[in-house]
């Protein structure tokens, strides 16, 4: 059995298959390529079976990719380089496709199960698109393989060719329809296309300022004496895409927009109020919207707001109807429904000392009686501090100098979360050392002896200590280690040591021993 290797391809994405040795030999003769081209068959029809074993699509093929396939194939077994160029990829000879992409893979040497082959997706390289290697599926696939005296050479190529080769869309401009006058419904009409199940997109301009995306828009106040155009795009399978048309433009004129009072917020009655009309003998029909989708059943001059409103536009269409005559206007609201606030929201008070092991705790006031849930987040010098969600916090030893404070969030059913932050505390405060010790000085005061700092008791911390000796309460250069050997310069003289103990969140302690006179 060959040894399995791999290498990349860098441009035509095939996977080749072999075996025996990697030589440069003469190209097939038609015997040979006769029975490749049955081999081609059985090898397709076998990577398909796999394929519908693993529930995914069988593999389509036409004869052009077939073709480059068998010349791909046989251009290896003559010896040639494995990079041909990626746009030779072929077009369908039957429905005129341009392949989209073509399918990366490597050599494998060796197994001729092709189960490498009968994959979900494959790397691609895009090529009418932006020439990058992409994740995609294929679903066309043409297997080619040349025959030598030492070799059989199994090229895979796969492709996306698009289902139909594309045509143009044909369609005529679009046309405005409403009257033009501020708060009445304009509608863009698209023109008239021969192709159905076209679909389009609009885009709305108020002189040269984008104002809508939809396909009927509102003039508004600003837009008052302003040319309103619509531009449409019609999309559809298979077809090329249609250049953008524009609407000629329609001049907006003055209008009394309706008016919607009330609270803004869940649970509570908005009221629509028609303004003022043309014409007294009209009768009026109330519709709801929400965004832009109609709320069903809310087609009364009042409506309540529920949770479903939050975040939404809640507007109202408001038709004005007489024999003969019908115009429907659309109110302006300025802000999304929110949920209902707390009526009061005060900050949270931290009590207790501010040292390192003092418990501080985040005094919640009238918060109590108002049944909501509280979370916490206690922060130091403004930095989250990590699992400090408790109403209580105890500052740690790498808190020292540093500011707390404790931000609180009130969560209630139908009503806006409210979060609130504390004033911060003083900087937390270092603490003294549980145990701590005075130094005393051991050894004979004579000159040449060495005397030496100790302590009478344990620390607890045990901390980080540095020393000083001192002659006659004058520091002596250059003596501050643990140990002094006396010099002739300190006969007579009283030497004491002075011990500075440090550790992070405690108290910094400083403390001179007794002195000795040097004899």
């Amino acid at each position: 059995m060959p040894s399995v290797r791999s290498r990349f391809l860098s441009l035509v994405l095939a996977l080749v298959l072999a075996t025996g040795a990697l030589v440069a030999t003469p190209a097939a003769t038609h015997a040979e390529a006769a029975t490749a081209a049955s081999d081609a068959s059985a090898v397709m029809k076998s990577l398909n079976k796999k394929r519908v074993a693993k529930g995914l699509s069988q593999l389509k093929t036409n004869a052009s990719l077939t073709a480059y396939a068998q010349a791909y194939a046989e251009h290896l077994a003559r010896g040639g380089a494995d990079v041909p160029a990626m746009t030779t990829i072929p077009v369908d000879a039957v429905t005129g496709a341009v392949p989209r992409t073509a399918i990366k893979a490597d050599y494998l040497w060796g197994d001729l199960s092709f189960e490498a082959w009968s994959r979900a997706s494959y790397l691609v390289w895009t090529i009418t698109n932006d020439n990058q290697w992409r994740d995609r599926t294929a679903n066309y696939g043409a297997v080619g393989v040349a025959q030598t005296s030492k070799r059989v050479w199994h090229v895979f190529i796969a492709a996306e060719y698009p289902e139909c080769a594309p045509r143009g869309l044909t369609m005529r401009a679009p046309s405005i329809a409403g009257t033009g006058r501020v708060g009445e419904i304009l509608t863009a009409k698209p023109g008239a296309s021969s192709q159905r199940g076209v679909s389009y997109s609009y885009e709305w301009r108020s002189g040269t300022t984008l104002v809508a995306r939809t396909r009927s828009y509102v003039p508004v106040a600003e837009d008052l004496g302003q040319a309103l155009t619509v531009t449409v795009e019609g999309n559809k399978r298979c077809f090329t895409p249609k250049k953008p048309l524009t609407s000629r433009s329609r001049l907006v004129t003055s209008g009394s927009v309706p008016t919607v009072t009330g609270d803004l917020v869940v649970n509570e009655l908005l009221t629509a109020n028609v303004g003022s009309w043309s014409r007294d003998d009209l009768s009026f029909e109330y519709q709801w919207t929400r965004g832009d989708w109609l709320i069903r059943g809310a087609t009364g001059s009042t409506y309540e707001t529920s949770r479903a409103d939050v975040g939404q536009l809640v507007a109202v269409r408001i038709t004005g109807s007489a024999p003969g005559y019908s115009a429907t206007r659309v109110s302006r609201v300025a802000q999304a429904i929110a949920l209902p606030s707390f009526d009061s929201t005060p900050a949270p008070v931290i009590t207790g000392t501010p040292a390192v092991n003092s418990v501080l705790t985040a005094a919640t006031g009238g918060w109590a009686s108002t049944g909501a849930t509280l979370g916490y987040q206690w922060r130091l010098d403004g930095v989250r501090v990590a699992g400090a969600t408790a109403a209580t916090f105890v500052p740690p030893l790498s808190a020292v100098g540093k500011t707390a404070t404790v931000t609180m969030t009130a969560t209630l059913d139908e009503i806006e979360p409210a979060i609130v932050v504390s004033a911060p505390s003083v900087p937390v405060a270092a603490i003294p050392f549980a145990r701590a010790s005075n130094s005393v000085i051991r050894g004979t005061p004579s000159v040449g002896k060495t005397l030496t700092a100790s302590f009478v008791s344990e620390w607890r911390p045990y901390p980080a200590l540095s020393y000083q000796w001192l002659r006659d309460g004058v520091p002596i250069s250059g003596a501050t280690s643990v140990s002094y050997k006396v010099t002739r310069h300190s006969s007579g003289h009283t030497l004491t040591i002075r011990t500075t103990a440090r550790h992070l969140g405690y108290i910094t302690r400083v403390n001179e021993s007794d002195g000795i006179v040097v004899g």
